[in-house]
């Protein structure tokens, strides 16, 4: 017999269907989480200073300055929902001067309800559970779109 091939994009949900939702969820959190962390301090520690040889420090800290101090916590969580782990990790070890650990705790927050989504969409696409499926993804819409309203719209 022949091995038979997962196409990229079904891999994800054949793995929910075998390990499950729940630990399918909690792997892709601790993988998502520890990639960001991992291009945070790359961006921190390698680009940066590589930046800062070729672009005045007044630049960068201009840059920084689009981050709100008080609510930067929260701002990461939000823009969690919207923007790839990857992207904003490598923008906030680069032109943000916030801890590892703080960076991390709004990761962790920002990544763990759609790994859950994502693996429950998973299962019900899979498994044929067509009704439970158009659920989750009306959700996730539905959490998308009230953050587009709240933090677009509503200023």
């Amino acid at each position: 017999g022949g091995v038979m091939l997962i196409p990229n994009e079904s891999y994800g949900r054949v793995i929910a269907l075998v390990l499950g939702p729940v630990a399918t969820a909690v792997y892709s959190g601790i993988g998502w989480s520890t990639g960001a962390g991992a291009a945070f301090l790359i961006a921190r520690h390698i680009a940066r200073p590589v930046l800062e040889r070729y672009v005045p420090l007044g630049v960068v800290a201009r840059y920084e300055r689009y981050i709100p101090e008080d609510a930067k916590f929260w701002w990461i969580v939000l823009l969690r929902l919207v923007i790839p782990v990857d992207v904003l990790s490598y923008a906030i070890g680069l032109v943000s001067r916030m801890s590892l650990g703080r960076y991390a705790a709004a990761t962790v927050i920002g990544v763990t309800p759609f790994s859950f989504i994502f693996a429950y969409v998973g299962v019900a696409f899979v498994s044929g559970s067509f009704i439970f499926f158009g659920v989750l993804v009306a959700l996730l819409v539905t959490a998308v779109s009230a953050w587009y309203y709240i933090s677009h719209v509503r200023r």
